[in-house]
């Protein structure tokens, strides 16, 4: 799971990737489900921001393969 950590009101916020088994449902009396993130959030934020493959394939030249040396991808 992708959550954004940090910022304020979207600014300045960072997407970092969660285990799912770190997150946890509630529930309230009314029924309404809630999600709660099991990790501190000074973890959160020192964790390696998340880049899709479209933002890796854009920091990459044209000489460099998609996929290590030896791989076999996806």
């Amino acid at each position: 799971m992708i959550v954004g950590v940090g910022g304020f009101l979207g600014i300045g916020e960072k997407d970092v990737a969660v285990n799912f088994a770190a997150i946890e449902p509630r529930s309230d009396a009314d029924g309404n489900v809630s999600l709660y993130l099991n990790a501190p959030q000074e973890q959160l934020e020192a964790a390696p921001e998340f880049k899709t493959l479209t933002d890796l394939d854009a920091t990459r030249t044209a000489d460099q393969p998609r996929w290590p040396t030896g791989g076999t991808g996806p």
